[in-house]
């Protein structure tokens, strides 16, 4: 089930009291459960450091973390699997190579069953549960459970990628650059695809990306990110009003930000 986020003065900082970098400088922000909030910022604005401390792969120096009711500060990310599940940037990250996708994804519901044997999570249901989860993509990779994941493309892994981070529907689904080491053409279809899922499941998401477009178009709310605070939140009827033209004049005002082809997604 979906859960709220909340970071109350969270701060990550690195390095010797001489020479002390901070990547979150006393971040406040509140996600609504089944809210889809996506976060847009230059390279160093502390986007991905974000994420990291709501999975528990970074601890805050100070502030608080919580999802749902819980306090998960002091959790490390093995102890928040079974509430944070993450799509990454690098498309080998969620999948293992020499593993079909059919073993994949018994992977995936081991995390979601606890111990149960792995031979029963490959047992003829559970297969025709995987079939029923990629077939709803409408790839055609439904047909192809017995192939190992490191032949497919890797639009198709980060496909198959978001479907094991959304068994179980985890509490909250993390999607750090998911697309952007991707072609336009499946990077296009990988986000088409992501929108159905969290909208379907009602999932509580936070999207990472460069992609001025892909923000513009997805997401509940938008946050602007720049020397690691949050610096404008994009919601409501501004958020419905929102394009790229003024998106793209907005982080160029508020995070003084050199527009590339990247950020704009030609």
């Amino acid at each position: 089930m979906s859960s709220s986020v909340a970071l109350h003065g969270v701060t990550v900082s690195y390095g010797t009291r001489a020479e002390r970098v901070t990547a979150l400088d006393d971040i406040d922000v509140s996600i609504e459960a089944g809210e889809y909030v996506t976060v847009i910022g230059s390279n160093g604005a502390g986007k991905s450091t974000l994420v990291n401390v709501i999975a528990g792969a970074v601890i805050p120096s100070a502030g608080q973390v919580r999802i749902g009711s819980a306090d998960v500060t002091r959790l490390p990310d093995n102890r928040r699997a079974g509430r944070v599940s993450r799509v990454f940037q690098d498309v080998t990250a969620g999948t293992c190579a020499d593993l079909t996708i059919a073993e994949n994804m018994a992977l995936a519901s081991l995390r979601e069953r606890g111990r149960s044997p792995f031979r029963r999570i490959l047992s003829r249901r559970r297969t025709a549960e995987f079939h029923s989860e990629l077939r709803h993509l409408g790839c055609g990779l439904e047909d192809r459970l017995k192939r190992p994941a490191g032949l497919l493309s890797g639009g198709q892994r980060q496909l198959v990628s978001l479907v094991m981070a959304t068994m179980g529907d985890p509490a909250v689904l993390l999607l750090d650059e998911h697309t952007s080491a991707l072609d336009p053409s499946m990077a296009e279809l990988v986000m088409n695809r992501t929108d159905t899922v969290v909208r379907e499941r009602g999932l509580t998401a936070v999207m990472v990306t460069h992609n001025m477009r892909h923000a513009a178009l997805y997401g509940d709310r938008v946050l602007i990110m720049t020397q690691g605070r949050i610096v404008d939140d994009i919601s409501g009827r501004e958020r419905t009003a929102l394009t790229e033209d003024r998106l793209i004049a907005r982080f160029r005002d508020l995070a003084g930000g050199e527009i590339t082809d990247r950020i704009i997604g030609v």
